[in-house]
């Protein structure tokens, strides 16, 4: 488990499954035009290998493509190593304070921005080399 302001998030790993979680709440406020949130992403490979590295999720409403989510430095948490190449990065497409991926590397990534001014954003990725959690604080 980690935590960012007014938010929580994971991957539990039990009989052979990832299952990501969140935590948080959404203001119901307008999204600023412009911000970033600076985190992690933690999961686990299909053989319960686990993974981590940093997370950057960006707004931008005066764009078609609204924001970005980056995870770098990814690496093994057993011996450091690194993950695939390093990092992934996604096109995403907000509605309110959810967001979802348009493009970009593949997966599933959802994920909503949290607190009363809209401090945090959290979300999961599910990719068949990887179930992760991920977070960031603005």
């Amino acid at each position: 488990m980690t935590a960012t302001r007014n938010a929580a998030f994971g991957v539990d790993y039990r009989n052979g499954l990832a299952m990501p979680w969140l935590v948080g709440f959404s203001s119901g406020n307008p999204l600023p035009q412009g911000a970033t949130w600076n985190g992690e992403i933690v999961g686990f490979e299909p053989d319960a290998d686990a993974v981590h590295g940093s997370a950057r999720i960006t707004v931008d409403m005066s764009a078609i493509v609204k924001g970005t989510a980056s995870f770098d430095e990814m690496v093994y948490v057993k011996d450091g190593s690194v993950w695939g190449d390093g990092n992934l990065a996604y096109g995403l497409a907000f509605d309110r304070s959810y967001f979802r991926a348009v493009s970009g590397d593949t997966g599933d990534l959802h994920g909503r921005v949290v607190g009363n001014k809209q401090e945090g954003a959290i979300g999961t990725l599910e990719r068949e080399d990887l179930t992760a959690a991920f977070g960031g604080s603005r």
